[in-house]
């Protein structure tokens, strides 16, 4: 205790302060304690390839539930700035993509279409997650130029749908439906982008690309029929099937009335069975067997497909994965489906299952590449 430390007066000066002032023992312990923390989390967020952050998804629900309703057509101010929020966050996630060749490509599919209420324009977002050819035009290789792959490379697509149904007597905005799927898809996307930076080029090159398709005029503007609703999915199924592009789709996910307590999502009739199971055991994995919950990916099968956004393209041969909770959730189309009623807790376990779901299905169907690959990386 008493014994006198090498290194001088500074090091003979805490020496003492030790000794003399046991809660300085415990204060440097606590401070080193930190040091750790934050060293830590600063290599899982900007070096771990996981970009899971809960407080951006929830910024992002309250930023677009705040605007208001989301009426197709160019009928409320809420539609525009989403689809502005869309756009920016799609192209600001290439931030996570700087050194490597991977790049997402964000653009709108713009229409006019006869709707009952008269023709009016809408606009579905597409965010593709491309590998581009970069090719040196320096010999220090500090410019580059990008060159797009040639043919249809497989890919597997996401998608929601942005917009909000019109009620006469009430507004509606819609946070199960669908502002919450969309903010999903936001995460994921952010999550594989962060995953993808921390790939070795040899792993990288074989992933199929990713889609996110945030769908416009899915709700109905009057009563649901088959020409009063999916006004954007109809249009792209329908454009992409004269132009040869569905045939490379591996899969298609899509997400609505996500968000509120204890879902349950039944197996559809369509549903690719190998692709649910996997829900299933990466569901008990990640968020716990024995939690307490009930299971979200319960295996109880539905007696009919529920008409959405995945139907257009599943109807044209798309294998789909529709998630949607059955039965729908109490606030379904009422003025109680609010910021106030979400589940956060489930919110982020779904958010996480289905990040590691699809890190999963990328890599274990690779587009046609010779050589071979060993078991994924973390995400």
């Amino acid at each position: 205790r008493n014994r006198r430390p090498f290194g001088g007066p500074v090091a003979s000066y805490l020496w003492w302060q030790v000794n003399n002032r046991p809660w300085a023992l415990v204060l440097a312990g606590a401070l080193l304690l930190w040091c750790a923390v934050m060293g830590i989390t600063y290599m899982v967020v900007h070096r771990g390839g996981h970009a899971h952050q809960p407080g951006q998804l929830r910024q992002d629900v309250e930023r677009i539930l705040s605007w208001g309703t989301r009426v197709s057509g160019g009928m409320s101010r809420g539609h525009l700035k989403t689809r502005g929020l869309l756009l920016s966050r799609m192209v600001g996630l290439n931030a996570h993509l700087a050194h490597t060749p991977w790049r997402w490509r964000v653009e709108l599919d713009s229409f006019d279409d006869t709707t009952v209420v008269g023709n009016l324009s809408f606009h579905n977002v597409i965010a593709s997650l491309k590998r581009l050819s970069l090719r040196s035009l320096s010999r220090q290789g500090s410019s580059w130029v990008e060159v797009e792959p040639e043919g249809e490379i497989p890919r597997v697509v996401l998608a929601a749908h942005y917009d909000s149904k019109a009620f006469p007597h009430f507004e509606f905005v819609g946070a199960t439906d669908s502002v919450v799927p969309v903010c999903m898809l936001m995460d994921i996307a952010a999550n594989i982008s962060a995953w993808i930076s921390t790939l070795p080029p040899e792993q990288e090159a074989r992933l199929p690309e990713l889609q996110l398709i945030f769908f416009d005029g899915e709700e109905a503007f009057h009563e649901w029929s088959p020409t009063d609703s999916l006004y954007g999915s109809r249009h792209l199924a329908a454009a992409w099937e004269a132009q040869g592009k569905l045939k490379a789709i591996q899969l298609m996910v899509l997400l609505d009335l996500l968000g509120g307590p204890s879902p349950q999502f039944p197996v559809f009739p369509e549903t690719p069975l190998k692709v649910y199971h996997n829900l299933q055991v990466l569901e008990a994995k990640i968020l716990g067997e024995h939690s307490g919950r009930p299971r979200w990916f319960t295996g109880l099968r539905a007696t009919e497909a529920v008409e959405d956004d995945h139907l257009p393209f599943q109807n044209r041969g798309v294998p789909a994965l529709h998630i949607i909770p059955l039965p729908f959730p109490k606030v379904w189309h009422t003025r109680d489906d609010t910021l106030e009623n979400l589940h956060w807790d489930v919110i982020h376990g779904l958010s996480s299952v289905l990040s590691i779901f699809l890190r999963d299905f990328l890599y274990e169907h690779p587009r046609p590449l010779p050589h071979p690959l060993g078991r994924p990386p973390e995400l």
